[in-house]
């Protein structure tokens, strides 16, 4: 298993250094404290990546990372089957969305199709009786279809391999990446897809392997890497453009705010410092909370009413509130936990000098 940043924020729009080192020491230790191990790799939020970015995550002991390079490789490019070695030491891994889209497409992506269970249309009691074209739900049909579905998908990946090496005269590398969520919950058929991808893949004679696996017996090449996401349109624009500027703007001044004031602690001894370090955490955890990319994604597409904006004030709010206290040697002490997040949260990158 890989890790990732503590609240999956954006890391190229993140402020400063230290609040990136914060966000990528605080995930680091949660999946070392959870599995006994640090982890060989880290998924990038949103595959959001800037130049320079793999140097941070190899001070932080991180071997691979994925990133979309669809937009400077081309759509169904065989350069997307290739792992790029960066000069820093960590391998970016293009995830291939040529083969993504055949699942995650809301227009024509096997979830789409009319057979499956319709996963938005409720009854009074909360039930789904309906497929996608309005039909009573047919569970058979359903995972039937479901199981040709796997069948085309492994052909399509053998094909696709195949190709590349007959092309390049080695091993290529198909990077299938997609949100938990997705299967079984948007796309209720999805477990038994993914359960047939499995069975089908050992008839035609598909390898499957983790991508840390898999990177210990594939090539990798030298190339440059663009910056890029996964989001519309392969930019960063869904978390960085006027629809969620004053959400944006928000969270690098907030940023700046923390790191500010957590960079006090250094100068402070004692009983003080015990109390500013306890707000200091309450602060930085706020802060880790109004990161989470799925503020923005949710203004920016429009699907949650005012729910994030209300969740981002409040985390907002709460942080004004820290840093207040922290100001007044009088203010009753301020409890550092924010509920059950980040209870492995690093401090030191906001400390060191």
């Amino acid at each position: 298993l890989w890790t990732g940043p503590a609240t999956h924020a954006l890391l190229p729009l993140l402020a400063t250094t230290a609040g990136l080192h914060m966000q990528l020491a605080s995930g680091s230790s949660s999946h070392t404290r959870r599995f006994g191990h640090p982890a060989r790799g880290l998924w990038l939020p949103e595959c959001a990546y800037e130049p320079g970015l793999e140097r941070d995550l190899a001070d932080h002991g991180v071997q691979a990372f994925c990133v979309d390079q669809t937009g400077s490789l081309g759509l169904g490019s065989l350069d997307q089957l290739e792992p790029i070695q960066t000069e820093a030491g960590p391998v970016a891994v293009p995830i291939d969305w040529l083969s993504i889209e055949l699942i995650w497409n809301e227009r024509t992506g096997y979830p789409t199709a009319s057979a499956y269970r319709n996963s938005h249309q409720r009854t009074t009691y909360d039930l789904k009786p309906w497929d996608n074209a309005g039909r009573p739900y047919d569970y058979a049909a359903a995972i039937e279809l479901a199981q040709r579905h796997a069948r085309g998908f492994v052909a399509h990946s053998i094909v696709r391999l195949d190709s590349y090496r007959s092309e390049r005269g080695r091993r290529g590398l198909l990077c299938c990446a997609l949100d938990s969520e997705l299967l079984g919950h948007w796309w209720y058929e999805g477990t038994h897809w993914l359960e047939a991808v499995v069975q089908e893949s050992e008839r035609q004679g598909l390898e499957l392997a983790s991508v840390s696996a898999a990177l210990a017996e594939t090539e990798a090449v030298a190339r440059p890497l663009v910056p890029s996401s996964w989001g519309t349109p392969k930019d960063l624009s869904t978390w960085d453009s006027p629809p969620v500027a004053e959400l944006a703007f928000a969270l690098r001044e907030a940023e700046l705010r923390t790191v500010a004031a957590t960079a006090e602690l250094a100068r402070t001894s004692g009983s003080e410092r015990s109390r500013r370090r306890a707000i200091c955490e309450r602060a930085a955890r706020e802060l880790l909370a109004l990161q989470a990319s799925d503020w923005a994604f949710l203004v920016s597409r429009a699907t949650a009413a005012d729910y994030p904006e209300l969740r981002a004030a409040g985390h907002r709010a709460s942080l004004d509130a820290a840093l207040v206290a922290l100001a007044d040697s009088d203010h009753d002490a301020v409890d550092p936990e924010l509920r059950h997040l980040a209870p492995d949260l690093d401090l030191s990158p906001l400390i060191a000098p």
